[in-house]
């Protein structure tokens, strides 16, 4: 059980990282392209943010909670 308590967290800590990144990937996009900043103009990194952004938005859309909160949430009550 141990296991899935540590899988949890695994997810956990992958869902902070895409918030964080979709989050600042909109306050820095912007402002690398207003400085100037090269790593703004990268193509795959501008499409990674577009499609998590889409993914996001299609949940929601869809009135579905995010597939990583519904793993951890499986795996923390299996643990119950």
């Amino acid at each position: 059980m141990r296991e899935a308590l540590a899988i949890a967290d695994t997810i956990l800590a992958a869902h902070v990282i895409v918030i964080a990144f979709n989050v600042a990937g909109l306050v820095l996009i912007p402002v690398g392209a207003w400085r100037g900043w090269r790593i703004v103009r990268v193509a795959w990194l501008r499409l990674l943010h577009l499609a998590l952004l889409a993914v996001v938005a299609g949940q929601a859309l869809a009135g579905r909670a995010c597939i990583l909160t519904i793993w951890q949430q499986d795996l923390v009550d299996g643990h119950r």
